[in-house]
């Protein structure tokens, strides 16, 4: 790194190294539990360790499958926080509160470059009662993987699960905001299949003002 860049490599000592009773909720997921040394420790740009690390889920489809129950079917977008390229990725799931059940317990990827990001090929499903409230879940995951060229390697990570992001959070972050907009209009006047992508937003197959009215009344909230 370069002498003023004050950022943490990815498998630096002092990440999740920092006191354990300061705050760390600013640092991105996984943040490990626990705030990192240095000067970005419990700011967005804390380093993750990594390899793999979870950038943000997908909602793809709700679905009733009783009065109060419905199976919610996600994609996720992993980031390879490392300088080398991983192929064969398979993450499972490995637990979820109680009262979410597990349908589908995996998502499969074929090759992330060093530094990038994907989406998984396949969605993850969950079972939710809705007659007790839940706003977010804590879900434990496992990673594995071929660095290629090198050892197959598997990691683990706990994050928090938003069941239903506000209308218009697109990139899943908790806001709407400037960055859900570039990513509405980069995909307007699309036509396809019915809430095929999240960018449809009232899911009528169409990325119009419709979808932008619906993500206007969320703003900055």
């Amino acid at each position: 790194m370069p002498a003023d860049d004050y950022h943490l490599s990815p498998y630096s000592p002092c990440i999740d190294a920092g006191d354990p009773m300061s705050d760390y909720n600013f640092e991105p997921e996984p943040d490990g539990g626990r705030i990192n040394m240095g000067a970005y420790g419990n700011t967005p740009e804390a380093t993750c360790k990594g390899g793999i690390i979870l950038e943000f889920y997908n909602l793809v489809s709700k679905t009733r499958v009783g009065r109060t129950t419905f199976d919610y079917s996600y994609t996720m977008t992993l980031h390879n926080n490392s300088n080398m390229d991983v192929s064969n990725i398979q993450v499972e799931l490995l637990g979820a509160p109680d009262n979410i059940s597990i349908i589908d317990s995996s998502a499969s990827f074929s090759y992330i470059e060093a530094g990038e990001s994907a989406t998984s090929s396949d969605t993850f499903t969950l079972r939710i009662n809705t007659l007790t409230p839940i706003d977010t879940a804590l879900i434990s995951w496992r990673a594995t993987f071929d660095w290629v060229g090198s050892e197959p390697s598997q990691e683990l990570f706990v994050t928090n699960l938003i069941l239903e992001p506000k209308l218009g959070d697109l990139t899943i972050d908790g806001i709407v905001d400037y960055e859900d907009l570039g990513q509405l209009l980069d995909k307007w006047l699309w036509t396809g299949e019915f809430g095929s992508i999240q960018e449809d937003i009232n899911k009528d197959g169409t990325v119009d003002f419709k979808d932008f009215a619906k993500f206007a009344e969320n703003w900055l909230k």
